[in-house]
């Protein structure tokens, strides 16, 4: 495995929890207006 697969594979980790994190807070956000 070399520098720029690793370096891909940390990105998409990053990207995928980046996505994560923005779902959650509108999941947050809409649940919160409702209330």
């Amino acid at each position: 495995m070399n520098l720029f697969e690793r370096m891909s594979t940390f990105t998409e980790m990053l990207t995928l929890q980046w996505r994560v994190t923005l779902m959650r807070r509108e999941l947050l956000e809409s649940v919160w207006q409702r209330c």
